[in-house]
């Protein structure tokens, strides 16, 4: 394997790692005004990301420790992409809620 491709590689599946994660969180967040029980919604939602994230971070990582921060900056740009694009527009000087 490439020298590229080995470090580019944990950076390409951290973002696709966080893609999964962070939408659906916002579908999970979405959701919870139309479900019975949100608290057990969210409880479920987090447990299933967590697993999620856990095992593809372990999968990507492949004992190599310099494999993870690569990884976490691909999901952490992702996570910047994401709040950017889901967030709504507040007038100048409006106070955030």
């Amino acid at each position: 394997m490439s020298e590229f491709w080995y470090y580019a590689g944990p950076l390409l599946a951290g973002a696709l790692i966080g893609l999964v994660f962070f939408e659906s969180l916002w579908l999970t967040i979405r959701r919870l005004p139309h479900v019975r029980r949100p608290g057990l919604a969210v409880l479920a939602s987090f447990g299933l990301r967590m697993l999620f994230l856990a095992a593809a971070l372990y999968w990507v990582i492949d004992g190599d420790w310099r494999r993870a921060p690569l990884a976490v900056v691909g999901l952490l740009l992702v996570r910047a992409l994401l709040v950017r694009l889901h967030s709504v527009a507040q007038p100048t000087g409006a106070p955030m809620r």
